[in-house]
């Protein structure tokens, strides 16, 4: 950034906006970001016997431990130092941390609750993590209405109002901010007024669940001009569209989002990669019944993955399955699976061509 100027990404925002508490200057879509961002550091590593205040989270060994395993290990600590010595977030204390990895019924699962003060409290909810599970939950959308982290955030937010009653604010990126549109979405009716705003970071959409206007809350969408995920299974134009540094899929990272001022800044309309992912993958989705679609995830999945391979980092301590070994894996199945997902497959292409 040149010197001077005013645009900044989310750690330059906290130094900006650091000096104002959330009386003084109203919680807005930044926030959220910062606090969904957050969300991706293994809070078990910084459980303590202190108030958990964000202002204590000032080691930096335990919050290089606690990043490691991020997309961006060493924005995340210089996030999180700039937050404990402001006063707008110093004050925030976390709790309720949940992480849950379930290969069998293929769930990957995190949240945390935020208190801005004391009557809001913002939960966010975990976005992909960099492991096998998180992936293939993410594909299992594609052809069900309902996957376990879903009724696992409903769930959470249940819980939490029903201990700690207020007012709520939900978010997340990535997956994180479907799940956020998912709880409010089948909150009851009575759960439903006690949230005022969901956010939702570049998640994509749900089959089976669109914005109703009449829900008593705001919803807060926000996509990169190359947005990817965040267009997926959303038929909608309800979002704003933010300008970022980087190109392509890497314009999911939150980081790479530019900020003047107290807010994202805006772009008249998403690239047009963007939209023919987002016309291509509703194609995919809707040209298929679930079964061809669930025949086609589970078996490129079980292929691809590595064996005895469960994170995305293990992959340097394991071989990865070369292109003529995914061949033969794909030859020597039962001709009746090979078939269709041969017929999926090309189908698939045909489609996102035209």
């Amino acid at each position: 950034m040149k010197e001077g100027s005013h645009i900044t990404n989310l750690i330059g925002y906290v130094h900006q906006k650091g000096g104002q508490t959330f009386q003084e200057s109203p919680f807005n879509e930044i926030d959220s970001a910062v606090l969904s961002q957050l969300s991706y550091l293994n809070f078990d590593i910084l459980q303590s016997k202190q108030d958990h205040f964000i202002g204590n989270l000032n080691n930096q060994d335990t919050l290089k431990q606690a990043s490691q395993h991020t997309w961006r290990p060493d924005e995340n600590v210089d996030l999180v130092k700039a937050m404990a010595t402001s006063k707008r977030f110093g004050s925030v204390t976390w709790h309720d941390y949940i992480n849950i990895t379930d290969s069998h019924s293929e769930q990957q699962f995190a949240a945390i609750t935020f208190d801005l003060n004391d009557d809001y409290r913002y939960i966010a909810y975990r976005g992909t993590e960099a492991s096998f599970v998180s992936w293939k939950e993410d594909l299992n959308m594609a052809y069900l209405t309902t996957i376990p982290s879903q009724l696992t955030a409903l769930k959470y937010y249940q819980d939490s109002l029903e201990k700690y009653p207020g007012k709520y604010l939900l978010g997340g990126h990535s997956k994180g901010g479907t799940l956020a549109i998912y709880t409010g979405a089948n909150a009851s009716p009575l759960l439903k007024q006690k949230i005022v705003a969901i956010y939702n970071h570049d998640g994509p959409g749900m089959l089976g669940i669109d914005t109703d206007p009449n829900w008593p809350f705001e919803i807060y969408k926000t996509v990169p001009q190359s947005s990817i995920v965040g267009v997926t299974l959303d038929t909608s134009a309800y979002y704003k569209i933010v300008k970022s540094n980087a190109k392509s899929i890497f314009q999911h990272d939150l980081f790479t989002w530019e900020i003047e001022k107290d807010a994202f800044i805006s772009e008249s309309d998403t690239t047009w990669l963007s939209k023919k992912a987002q016309q291509a993958t509703l194609r995919w989705i809707l040209q298929f019944d679930q079964q061809s679609k669930q025949l086609l995830i589970d078996t490129l999945y079980q292929m691809l993955k590595p064996d005895g391979c469960n994170h995305i980092r293990d992959l340097r301590h394991t071989q990865s399955k070369s292109a003529k070994i995914i061949l033969n894996n794909l030859l020597e199945l039962d001709p009746i699976t090979r078939k269709q997902c041969w017929i999926t497959i090309k189908t698939m292409f045909l489609l996102s061509i035209n």
